[in-house]
């Protein structure tokens, strides 16, 4: 993922313990916080879009990374009412809505935007250019 937003012209930045910034640097990123020495939210912020590899408070910690009108894109968060679309599911969105309810509601109280990525080997996802905290 790093190097398809770095191939895409994002500005890249991502956590990583203290025995890999360096590789994570090779990689493209253009800037890394050891998240065993500092917290990421404490040092970035103004990101358009934010990947959540982790969920739970590392998901709180990122809607607030995030610039007003900003994207916190989950893998591991609850399922939003979208992914019952991308399901094919409709019937499932209620249940969704439910689900999500509380991290939407804080992406709300942030001015940012939240949504589940479920990723298939499809080819039909992607990324647009922006500044990206993977």
């Amino acid at each position: 993922m790093n190097q398809l937003a770095k191939h895409l012209g994002a500005h890249l930045s991502t956590t990583a313990s203290t025995k890999d910034l360096d590789r994570v640097m090779e990689l493209g990123a253009d800037e890394a916080v050891d998240y065993t020495q500092q917290d990421f939210s404490d040092a970035l912020s103004g990101f358009d879009v934010v990947v959540d590899y982790l969920g739970g408070k590392n998901l709180d910690k990122s809607l607030a990374v995030l610039t007003p009108g900003g994207l916190a894109i989950s893998m591991v968060g609850p399922p939003d009412p979208s992914f019952a679309a991308q399901l094919g599911k409709p019937v499932l969105k209620p249940v969704m809505a439910l689900v999500s309810r509380k991290v939407r509601a804080k992406a709300k109280k942030h001015g940012v935007r939240y949504a589940f990525l479920f990723v298939q080997g499809n080819g039909d996802q992607g990324l647009s250019q922006g500044r990206f905290c993977i």
